[in-house]
């Protein structure tokens, strides 16, 4: 998988606010997910990784540490525009996993299936 790191704000590399994208995620599973975590997170180096997903690969990738069946209801996620889900590693294991909703966003502001 190519993780292309994008420099937004700014035209000059190494000035702005870094992300890494994955321009073609299509058909990605979930060992691959997590693999773009752990990525994310060796190429920060001791400092927190930010991955921006739509809500069905990050919801499979939840499921999946968590040990849940893949197959799920949709309309049952834990995910709300603007949310955001935390994956805690020690070394190369997911030990905790959190979800939390920026102030102002309330779960009925998800849109099932998005």
């Amino acid at each position: 998988m190519k993780v292309t790191i994008v420099d937004a704000f700014t035209r000059t590399p190494g000035a702005g606010n870094r992300a890494g994208v994955v321009l073609d995620a299509a058909g990605l599973g979930e060992d691959e997910m997590l693999a773009a975590a752990r990525d994310a997170r060796d190429k920060a180096n001791g400092h927190e990784a930010v991955c921006v997903s739509h809500q069905l690969p990050i919801w499979v990738a939840r499921r999946y540490v968590e040990g849940e069946r893949l197959f799920h209801d949709p309309r049952k996620r834990q995910v709300a525009l603007g949310s955001v889900t935390s994956f805690t590693f020690v070394g190369d294991v997911v030990v905790r996993v959190e979800y939390a909703q920026p102030a102002g966003v309330e779960p009925t502001d998800a849109v099932a299936g998005a």
